[in-house]
């Protein structure tokens, strides 16, 4: 079967490349010919443009055109359709990924003027379903389908057309129990999903890699034991003395810390680094091969917990109220995936403008005794639950 799938494919993430490329070798896998339409959003990648350094633009940019089998580039739900019908796709999976975002025009104090949201946060867009309106009759699935940041009171108004949208899938599953809920609302009941996990949690079955760690560490010039650490420039002022802090308490303890790349491109800490410009399967791997990894970002705690890797969580994603006085910090989806395997005890939120860092010594004693006493009991519950999840997808 001709599949098209239909997801943040192009974005200059590491996450989202993965996520794009597990979807794709799982369908090749089981026989299908997978089509990753090349919907790529110009407001969007404007901004991806002017915050990502040159060169690791032309990374993911090269990384995509060597691993997906791309369509021809979409800019419209229009584009959508005709790449469709000319190749012939019998069924879409949009997801996975926050591809169910809604975000309005916001005002911001701080510069004193209004700020618009990029086109795949405005519904109704591709990811909702919109091809479907220039004449598409087949199958759409949503997978692990999640969303972000939403202000749901902003919304209301629009609650019958978006249930409407939504009630032209033929299954809806989501990655979080929140976003199931929010489908639940707009469709008045009528669709509950299942939660399912990120495709990145069947990675290790659906793109094999005969690599040992010895030879990757070999590579990249790096210790034997190591722990890796990655904030977000937002928080590099909030982080840097409690990074200072780690890294000499981390030296004592035997490891070496290391910054784990970031997307951009740019290198937050004054700690070692790795030189080289890593393509989304040599970052998995880093994190893979690791002792622990400590930071903000979603899908290096998906990998943690896919290959039993010890790790804590200093999340920054949550509902923010009242100026980010409170944080909502359930509606992130960081803690949502680690509420799911009961590690809470790992994890810390610093959304809030009176949120404070951790104690570096504790963060590091979280991580050795994780190291001392690993439980491989949730990296077997959520593989088999992703393995499981992406066969019931087809069927």
């Amino acid at each position: 079967m001709k599949i098209g799938i239909l997801t943040h494919h192009w974005v200059f993430n590491y996450g989202a490349n993965l996520q794009t490329l597990s979807t794709v070798c799982f369908l090749r896998n089981n026989g299908h010919e997978p089509f990753v339409i090349n919907w790529v959003q110009e407001d969007a990648e404007e901004y991806y443009y002017k915050t990502t350094e040159t060169e690791m633009a032309d990374m993911f940019r090269k990384f995509q055109e060597e691993y997906y089998p791309l369509t021809l580039l979409c800019r419209s739900a229009k584009d959508i359709a005709d790449v469709i019908k000319q190749n012939g796709i019998e069924k879409v999976i949009i997801g996975s990924d926050t591809v169910f975002m809604l975000h309005s025009r916001q005002f911001s104090l701080r510069s004193w003027k209004w700020t618009q949201p990029t086109s795949e946060s405005v519904f109704p867009n591709p990811f909702w379903g919109e091809f479907l309106d220039y004449g598409i009759d087949i199958p759409v699935i949503a997978y692990s389908a999640a969303t972000l940041d939403l202000n749901l009171s902003a919304f209301k108004s629009k609650r019958e057309e978006i249930g409407r949208y939504l009630k032209r899938f033929k299954i809806i599953t989501t990655r979080d129990q929140y976003t199931s809920e929010i489908i639940s609302f707009f469709t008045r009941g009528a669709m509950v999903p299942v939660i399912t996990p990120d495709p990145v949690f069947s990675f290790n079955n659906n793109f094999i890699q005969n690599l040992s760690r010895e030879d990757f560490l070999n590579k990249y010039h790096l210790p034997n034991k190591y722990i890796l650490v990655c904030f977000t420039e937002g928080y590099q002022k909030k982080a840097t003395a409690f990074v200072n802090e780690l890294n000499n308490l981390t030296k004592k303890s035997g490891y070496e810390l290391i910054e784990l790349p970031r997307q951009t491109g740019r290198k937050l800490f004054d700690i070692k680094h790795v030189d080289t410009i890593m393509n989304p399967i040599e970052w998995y791997n880093m994190i893979r091969f690791s002792n622990g990894f400590i930071g903000q970002l979603m899908h290096p705690i998906v990998i943690s917990i896919h290959n039993s890797v010890p790790f804590f969580c200093i999340d920054y994603y949550g509902r923010r109220k009242l100026r980010a006085t409170f944080i909502d910090y359930k509606t992130s989806k960081a803690y949502q995936i680690i509420n799911q395997v009961e590690k809470v005890n790992c994890y810390k939120n610093i959304a809030g403008r009176f949120d404070m860092m951790p104690s570096p010594k504790y963060v590091l004693e979280s991580i050795l005794s994780q190291i001392d006493h690993p439980d491989y009991s949730i990296t077997e519950k959520m593989n088999k639950k992703s393995d499981n999840s992406m066969k019931l997808m087809l069927e």
